[in-house]
């Protein structure tokens, strides 16, 4: 087997990013993963750009959890789950404005284009529930927000910090259809699987610096205070260039929604001497789990 490991940054820009048509999935990938179907993780090509839109295009309902974000993020807790059941009207109009997006995906486009025009159907509904939704948003959004700006740049260095040492996707592989030389210099054809060693990345001191193996939050807080960006070539954890996970905003965004609300209720402590090792996979992850000590705050307290 011809493979080349690479944990240099400006291979990984240049895979990923500045030569990207020349290194597509391509069909070994896609027969080690067939359990994935033709999805937008094993796709290329034109298949690959109309899942990567679609994801783009149908994110309304996503862009705000119904729930826990009005909690967090408003200081408004819509008691969805009393025992009541109350009557909430813009999480109704979440729900409708679903229903319209899954019939946007079954219906011919000048079907519920016209619906649109004329203001009637599941068109009519969409509709109804944007106002619904924007007119909630709007009359709820304060300045608990900018109170709470230093402690949420903090973790998101703490989420980068962990996504840097511990990338769910520990490496990834690419072959090229035309010979290529590689920034650092090495040569490559169609027969070499290159592993791009993202865990490996995480952990070198040419790339972060003597201090490589600490977890350091403050790496992604910039010195006059908000985020402090790092290229997505130097901590590929969500991919880059073309690639990136289009999730990747949401997917952060909800981890920010439930570690906060977790650190406010809970205290947690690692149990000691608990052994903790790497699971044979493709996905990081604990062998045998993380174990750790819980406690209500308020009993702390």
């Amino acid at each position: 087997m011809d493979m080349l490991f690479t944990t240099n940054p400006l291979d990984i820009h240049h895979i990923l990013t500045k030569n990207f048509s020349n290194y597509p999935k391509g069909d070994n990938f896609r027969k080690i993963f067939d359990i994935l179907g033709d999805g937008i993780f094993n796709s290329d090509g034109e298949l690959w750009e109309t899942h990567r839109k679609t994801r783009q295009e149908d994110g309304f309902a996503g862009y705000i959890p119904k729930d826990t974000i009005c909690k967090l993020l408003l200081d408004h807790d819509p008691k969805s789950l009393s025992l009541d059941f109350p009557y909430i009207p813009y999480l109704k109009a979440f729900s409708h404005a679903e229903k319209a997006i899954l019939y946007r995906h079954v219906t011919p486009s000048s079907f519920w284009k016209l619906q649109k025009l004329l203001g009637v159907g599941n068109e009519k509904m969409m509709s109804d529930a944007w106002k619904t939704i924007d007119q909630f948003i709007y009359s709820e959004i304060g300045c608990e927000i900018e109170c709470n700006r230093g402690e949420m740049v903090y973790l998101h260095g703490a989420l980068s910090g962990c996504l840097r040492l511990f990338p769910p996707l520990p490496f990834n592989h690419k072959s090229p259809l035309q010979p290529d030389i590689l920034p650092s210099g090495h040569q490559v054809d169609q027969s070499t699987k290159i592993i791009l060693c993202f865990y490996s990345m995480g952990k070198m001191k040419s790339i972060w610096g003597e201090d490589c193996m600490e977890f350091k939050p403050e790496r992604w807080v910039a010195k006059r205070g908000g985020i402090k960006h790092e290229p997505s070539y130097k901590i590929p954890a969500f991919n880059a260039g073309p690639r990136t996970c289009v999730g990747k905003d949401m997917a952060l965004y909800q981890v920010k929604i439930v570690a906060t609300m977790v650190i406010y209720h809970y205290h947690i402590e690692p149990v000691e001497d608990h052994l903790v090792l790497p699971e044979d996979s493709t996905v990081l992850q604990m062998k045998h789990g993380l174990k750790v000590r819980v406690t209500k705050r308020t009993a702390i307290n």
